[in-house]
């Protein structure tokens, strides 16, 4: 019940926007501020889009003010994340791993929350293939189960076949029966991604959310 909750409540944290109303952080203890992440990650970089809000739900976001901050750190990396219209962003380089979040607070306890990236490597498959035979696709698997993956085949003469796979098994193969009986040879995308989503409530924070997804995707071509 407390999950559901908590998503309930990053969406429409998500949903608003920095104003004159907004809150600001000098009036809310670390205490009762919540932080929510979410991240794409592909092989050119990750797009972070960070958020804070408060035990109280009509507050909206928190506008961090008077020396309070937010800074990303890795091993060789260290950022500071740019305010956008309704929230925080940051764009990490390829060869970033797994990476700290830092509130750090001059008149209040900070926090630091970390926080692991689904790395993922790129699926092979065949260039071109029969429907009639199906299509076998191999990547990397994931050795921690907290990571899924999820593999998705769409083009315009097949239909879109979506599969999560837990715990990764580093391959997948789908058969003719999941392609469809079109006459038509067409382009298809076939999209790997691995998501892991996290909850810390370790930190001074009331709660630390985060949900990150790594995507990989490889064209082929479909013939009947």
């Amino acid at each position: 019940m407390k999950r559901r909750q908590l998503v309930w409540v990053w969406a429409v944290a998500l949903s608003a926007c920095f104003d004159d109303a907004s809150k600001l952080s000098s009036d809310v203890a670390t205490a009762d501020l919540s932080l929510y992440v979410t991240g794409e990650s592909t092989s050119d970089a990750t797009t972070l889009s960070i958020s804070l809000s408060s035990a109280e739900a009509s507050a909206g976001l928190i506008r961090l003010v008077e020396g309070d901050r937010l800074r990303l750190t890795s091993p060789g990396f260290e950022g500071v994340p740019s305010r956008g219209a309704d929230r925080y962003v940051a764009v990490l380089p390829p060869d970033v791993g797994d990476w700290t979040l830092h509130l750090e607070r001059p008149s209040d306890d900070g926090a630091s929350v970390r926080i692991p990236t689904p790395r993922l490597s790129r699926p092979t498959a065949a260039p071109s293939f029969s429907r009639a035979e199906g299509l076998e696709v191999r990547w990397t698997p994931s050795a921690d189960a907290r990571f899924p993956a999820r593999i998705q085949l769409a083009g315009t003469c097949i239909p879109t076949v979506t599969r999560t796979l837990s715990p990764d098994p580093g391959g997948y193969t789908f058969q003719p029966a999941d392609l469809g009986a079109s006459t038509e040879t067409c382009d298809v995308a076939l999209v790997l991604s691995r998501l892991h989503d996290g909850l810390d409530e370790s930190t001074p924070l009331r709660f630390a959310q985060y949900l990150l997804t790594s995507t990989e995707t490889l064209g082929s071509t479909s013939r009947p």
